[in-house]
């Protein structure tokens, strides 16, 4: 019999893509659980060790129009390859951070590989993508910047590059020497490393300025990108 393990899963998600969230508690049996026992006021409810939000864009669909940069505009007969339903505006994902009932320190981030013409229905070219990322960058990072407290922390991971039909880095088996360039053209996966760049230099250049400064570029995307949770296929017939 193995130890209990020191956390747990609660609730499974049931939704498309786990946009539902997850929550990771302690185990009660965990000999952690004697020194943390932080529970919400006058309730019998653990406080997450950590909460997961799946949220691609960071932004409701229509403030991502409304940052669409001058002389683009979106088609309303247009169809959107995404349920925007699943993704809240930073706004709202900064309110809840911040309330000081859930005793969150740090935040953790990323978004950029489905930022594409796709979402809404094509005919949005490359550059006018790359423009509105820049300005959703910066509304996001204002955004986080006046809502939440003087005591916590945001790192923006920098987005690893996915895969295309089961190829690419997510089929391989062991981990690699070095990092796979990603040359299929589905969503904005090829074009990672731009996006994690444009996060890279507003916050540098906003740090030379004293801005933003509890919003930090947490940089993983080449240890990521090397696949270390690879696992080797074994030979079932040895």
């Amino acid at each position: 019999m193995g130890h209990a393990p020191e956390y747990q899963e609660f609730p499974e998600a049931h939704v498309e893509n786990a946009e539902s969230p997850l929550l990771f508690i302690l185990n009660p049996s965990s000999p952690l659980s004697r020194d943390y026992t932080h529970f919400y006021q006058n309730t019998n409810t653990s406080i997450p060790l950590m909460t997961f939000y799946r949220s691609d864009f960071l932004l409701s669909f229509d403030r991502m129009k409304a940052l669409l940069p001058h002389g683009v505009t979106y088609d309303e007969s247009s169809r959107s390859d995404q349920n925007w339903g699943y993704n809240l505006d930073i706004s709202k994902v900064s309110a809840w951070l911040a309330d000081p009932r859930h005793n969150i320190k740090t935040v953790i981030l990323n978004t950029g590989t489905h930022y594409n013409s796709g979402q809404f229905g094509g005919g949005i070219p490359l550059d006018a993508i790359q423009e509105l990322y820049r300005s959703a960058i910066e509304y996001i990072s204002d955004t986080l910047s006046e809502q939440l407290r003087d005591d916590q922390i945001v790192f923006f991971r920098s987005s690893t590059a996915g895969h295309s039909n089961g190829h690419g880095i997510c089929s391989t088996t062991t981990p690699l020497s070095e990092p796979v360039r990603i040359k299929y053209f589905y969503y904005n996966w090829h074009g990672q490393e731009v996006f994690n760049a444009l996060w890279k230099d507003f916050l540098e250049r906003a740090h030379l300025k004293r801005r933003y400064l509890n919003i930090k570029y947490l940089d993983v995307s080449r240890p990521s990108m090397l696949r270390p949770d690879a696992v080797q296929t074994p030979n079932l017939g040895s």
